[in-house]
């Protein structure tokens, strides 16, 4: 596995043709902070949608251990990942952790924008499957 990225609280690597970012909480970030890294990632992600080489076919975005809701401008920010990766017609799941709140509000996100490609599951597993498809 090879990092290719890294934020204040995300690590974005590549396994094989399967790209994962991984979020965690930063309690110590301020509300600003946390979206401008939401941002940071949403950019990078988008990036790695469009490439045309291919370096990634797939994704995995684990968020289990990010906050479990996340505000309106970090909701805009995964919406455009969601965006990304669904008009580049590639697949990405996203793990979403044990809060119905968390799972709620990424199912309406991939509903809302990538209805296609995109998939909440609860377990890396099912992310491999999802993705695997």
């Amino acid at each position: 596995m090879t990092v290719l990225n890294e934020g204040v609280n995300y690590r974005v690597s590549l396994d094989g043709k399967v790209a994962s970012a991984v979020i965690w909480k930063r309690p110590d970030l301020t509300t600003q902070e946390g979206a401008d890294a939401a941002r940071e990632l949403a950019v990078y992600m988008d990036t790695l949608a469009k490439d045309h080489a291919a370096t990634a076919v797939s994704a995995i975005v684990d968020v289990r251990e990010a906050p479990p809701v996340a505000g309106p401008v970090t909701q805009s920010h995964l919406a455009a990942i969601m965006i990304s990766w669904e008009h580049a017609g590639r697949r990405i799941a996203w793990i979403s952790g044990d809060n119905p709140i968390q799972q709620l509000q990424l199912k309406r996100l991939v509903r809302e924008h990538a209805p296609g490609m995109g998939a909440v599951v609860t377990s890396p597993a099912e992310a491999q499957t999802w993705i695997a498809v």
